[in-house]
């Protein structure tokens, strides 16, 4: 059943009246997206905090690196490669 209800204070008020079986009720409320508040994860935190989180973001967002069929592979080259295979598993 659908209804239609007004959020006010934490609370929801149905439009029109509605009897209830029981005195709690499991409900799905579908809210607007422009009536939720975006927030910022990183609202206050300091500049020297903001450039590390850049730079892990830097160092997780960064592409494997290129290698040729014929090159060999470091040690260091196999170990990122590994890393990004499990984190594609993740």
């Amino acid at each position: 059943m659908k209804v239609e209800a007004v959020y006010e204070g934490g609370r929801l008020q149905f439009l029109k009246p509605v009897a209830l079986r029981a005195a709690r009720v499991t409900v799905v409320v579908e809210i607007p997206d422009e009536a939720v508040a975006k927030s910022d994860p990183y609202a206050g935190l300091d500049e020297k905090t903001l450039a590390m989180v850049a730079e892990l973001d830097a160092i997780r967002n960064a592409p494997p690196p290129v290698v040729e069929a014929d090159d060999e592979v470091s040690e260091k080259i196999a170990q990122r490669f590994a890393a990004f295979a499990l984190r594609k598993d993740i």
